[in-house]
C-alpha cells in the first residue's frame, strides 16, 4: 500500500488551474464535490488504479468491456467486505487502458485486489492509495488524469459519489446565482446539509430558499 500526501510541491499552481479548459473545470467540480461530501460524511477517500493486459483492445468496445469488468470487481468488493463503494471513475489511454477510481471507503487489501482483478481482467498490476486534502487533491487529480500527457477518455460516477442528480442541481444553483463565486458558496453550503438532494427538492421553489443554508466564505475555487 502506498500513500499520496498532498503538498505544495506536487500540486499544480493556481495560474495553471485558472487556465484549464471547460472539461478540466467540470472534472475538478465533480471531484471536489465528492470530496466535500465525503468529508461531511466522515469518510476516507482512496484511489484505486486498475490496469489492462497487453491484448486489451484500445477501442470503444474495449472501454465498455473495462467498465463492465470494473463493475464485477465492485460487486465482489461489496459482497466480500460489506461496504458501500461509492466512486468517481476516470478512464485514460495509459498503457493498454487504465481506470483511476476515487472511492469513499476503507482500505481493501492489495493482495485481494490484485488476485481478483487478475481473475476478472487478466491484469495483475493494481495500486491503492490513501488520499488527503480537498482542493489541492482535486487539482492534483485533474492535472494527472485530465491535463496530463495521456488522453482523458471518459469520466463517470456512482449515484452516491455526491448525490443522485447532483450535476443538474449544480447547474440550477449556478443559473440562480448572480455569479460563480456566489454559486460556489451556495453549493458548498448545500453539500453540508444532511441530504442535499432532499433539501434542494423541498426548498427550491421558495423565493429565499438559500437563506436557511449556513453559507460561509470559501477560498478560491478554481
Amino acid at each position: 500500500m502506498s500513500y499520496l500526501v498532498t503538498n505544495p510541491h506536487n500540486q499544480p499552481s493556481r495560474s495553471r488551474s485558472s487556465s484549464w479548459n471547460s472539461k478540466q473545470k467540470r472534472t475538478y467540480q465533480r471531484i471536489l464535490s465528492g470530496l466535500k461530501r465525503a468529508q461531511n460524511e466522515g469518510r476516507r477517500i482512496r484511489i484505486l488504479t486498475l490496469t489492462s493486459p497487453p491484448d486489451h483492445p484500445r477501442t470503444a468496445a474495449g472501454g465498455q468491456r473495462l467498465a463492465i469488468r470494473f463493475q464485477i470487481l465492485r460487486k465482489r468488493i461489496i459482497r466480500k467486505w460489506g461496504i458501500s463503494f461509492e466512486y468517481l471513475r476516470v478512464r485514460t489511454d495509459e498503457g493498454f487502458g487504465v481506470l483511476h477510481i476515487i472511492y469513499k471507503g476503507p482500505f481493501i487489501p492489495h493482495s485481494w485486489l490484485k488476485r481478483n482483478w487478475n481473475e476478472i481482467h487478466g491484469a495483475p498490476i493494481v495500486f491503492i492509495q490513501a488520499l488527503y486534502g480537498q482542493k489541492r487533491l482535486a487539482r492534483y487529480l485533474v492535472s494527472q488524469y485530465v491535463a496530463g500527457h495521456h488522453t482523458f477518455m471518459r469520466m463517470s460516477w456512482s449515484w452516491r459519489w455526491v448525490f443522485r442528480g447532483f450535476v443538474g442541481v449544480w447547474h440550477a444553483v449556478r443559473r440562480d446565482a448572480m455569479d460563480l463565486s456566489h454559486a460556489i458558496l451556495t453549493w458548498d453550503a448545500l453539500l453540508r446539509t444532511r441530504d442535499p438532494r432532499a433539501y434542494y427538492l423541498k426548498h427550491r421553489r421558495k423565493k429565499r430558499w438559500k437563506d436557511s443554508l449556513r453559507i460561509t466564505p470559501l477560498t478560491r475555487y478554481f
